[in-house]
This record gives structure tokens, sequence and C-alpha cells, in this order.
């Protein structure tokens, strides 16, 4: 048997030109549905986002967030309720890619915050305010790193100029107390110094007997090292103002 070459042409090519057009668009149509990648896109913007609000990860991130705002020293406890409202205002208004990006940041801040450093600065931290007037505690916040407009990077970088202060100040508050110290020292020596010619005088006369109308040099009491607090301005009765 024969067979001429229009017997094995291709089974498309046998195919009308709008059936082809029809099969292809069939068949990527089902490719889309099965590739995930192709059918993320087909979501609404709207649906994404929602879908990122329902995931674990998520509210695991809330959780993390609410437990830090309970026990962070940073933002007062009065501002906490503000500062949710606008983070939700925030989120409510990112599109679905921005929002993903937020929230990796948002876990690898507060993975940050846990860590044993940032734990021991804050208790360091909150200890120094509860002791500081509120004058005084709200100019430490002041210098305090906003940590919710900050990125992970940023957050670290603060962590560790706080860590850097703490070191400083520890050094020089160890510098003065041991000056302290070496002045009392010496106020304590040339104190005996002093008592030691006193009573050595004392013998010297008392050996030869004393002279008509002569007085023994008396013991005087050692002068006590006892700093006062410097007190700025003026009593309240300076001047007699004040008397009432």
């Amino acid at each position: 048997m024969i067979e001429h070459d229009s017997d094995r042409r291709p089974i498309l090519a046998a195919l009308p030109r709008t059936s082809i057009i029809l099969l292809a668009c069939a068949l990527f149509s089902i490719a889309c549905s099965a590739n995930p990648i192709f059918a993320q896109s087909t979501e609404s913007p709207d649906a994404a986002k929602q879908k990122i609000f329902a995931s674990e990860a998520w509210q695991q991130a809330m959780k993390g967030l609410n437990d830090w705002f309970s026990v962070q020293v940073i933002y007062p406890q009065s501002e906490v309720p503000k500062l949710k409202d606008e983070i939700v205002a925030e989120c409510n208004d990112m599109t679905a890619a921005q929002l993903a990006n937020w929230l990796s940041d948002l876990q690898q801040k507060l993975a940050i915050e846990k860590s044993p450093e940032a734990v021991e600065m804050r208790q360091y931290i909150g200890y120094n305010l509860s002791v500081a007037s509120d004058a005084y505690a709200a100019k430490i916040r002041s210098t305090l790193p906003d940590v919710l407009n900050m990125t992970p990077a940023q957050v670290k970088q603060a962590l560790y100029n706080l860590q850097q202060q703490r070191a400083a100040t520890v050094a020089n508050e160890a510098a003065f107390d041991q000056q302290r110290k070496t002045q009392l020292h010496l106020i304590q020596q040339m104190n005996q110094q002093t008592a030691n010619a006193i009573n050595s005088a004392n013998r010297s006369m008392s050996s030869f007997g004393p002279e008509p109308g002569f007085v023994p040099i008396q013991q005087v009491p050692k002068p006590v090292y006892n700093p006062q607090p410097i007190i700025f301005g003026y009593p309240w009765n300076y001047g007699g103002w004040g008397r009432w």
C-alpha cells in the first residue's frame, strides 16, 4: 500500500484554524488554574489582604505585638490604645504586597525584642523610669528609639547603641565612686595626722610641766566627710520673703 505525504500531516494541521485557537485557550486556562502563581494573580486585592489577615502568621504576630505593648517602656501606656488604632488604620490602607512586607518586618522586630539583650535593656530603662520624676521620665523617653516606625535593621542598631550608652554610664559611675573613695581616704589620713600631731604636742608639754597659765591643746573632733546635695535656687524664705 502506498502512503501519500498528505496522510502523514500532524493532527492539528488537519483541524480548522478556529478549533486550534479554542483548544489553545482551553489548555492555557487549565495550566493557570493548576499553577499557584497564576491562581494568586486572579485574586482581588481585598481577597488577598483578607487571606493575610486570616493567616496563622498574622494571628501570632498580633498576639506578640499585644504582649510587647504590655511590657514595653518606650511609649507611655496611656498612648498604647491610640498607637494600636494607628496601626489598624495603616494596615487597612496597605496593599496586599505592602501588608505582607509589614508583617515580615514585624515578625523580625518582635524576635529582636524577645532577645535576652533587649529584655535586659528594657528592665534597665524601666527601673530608671520608675525612680525618675514625670518630667525626667519624659526626657528619657524622648531619647529612646521609635521602634514601631523602624526597620528591623534599625531596631537592631538602636539596641546596640543603647547597650553602648549603658556601658559608658556604668564606667563613669565606677570612676566617680573610685574618686570619692580616694578623696575620703585622703581626708581620713589628714585627720589622723592632725590627731597624731596634737597628741605628740601634749605629751611633749606634759614631760616638762605646764607653764603658769598654760592651757593644754584639746582634742578636736574629727571632721566628718558628709557631702550635701546641691540645691539650685534660693531658699523659700531667702531675704525675708515668704514668711507667712
